[in-house]
């Protein structure tokens, strides 16, 4: 995924290549993705920061689509590695 940075700053560029990014991108609030949406694709790569991101959203209890997600964790062939970060369920 292709970064800007300026100084401290850093930026993910999210390219629509695809039609889950496509969506992520029609779904995103003020330029950044949703919560859902970065459920969804922290698990592509699945580097450890990655499963930490994930984690952390988790914890602050912020209301997810479950459903939403379930889908497109799905289609994108990382529901296992979604199941893991949150104990099996």
């Amino acid at each position: 995924m292709p970064r800007l940075a300026r100084g401290d700053d850093r930026v993910d560029v999210l390219i629509a290549g695809t039609p889950f990014r496509q969506e992520a991108l029609r779904r995103a609030r003020d330029g950044a993705l949703t919560p859902d949406d970065v459920i969804v694709h922290k698990p592509i790569a699945w580097r450890p920061n990655d499963m930490d991101d994930v984690r952390e959203i988790l914890a602050t209890g912020v209301a997810l689509d479950g459903a939403y997600i379930e889908r497109w964790a799905q289609a994108r062939e990382v529901l296992d590695r979604r199941r893991d970060v949150r104990g099996g369920r």
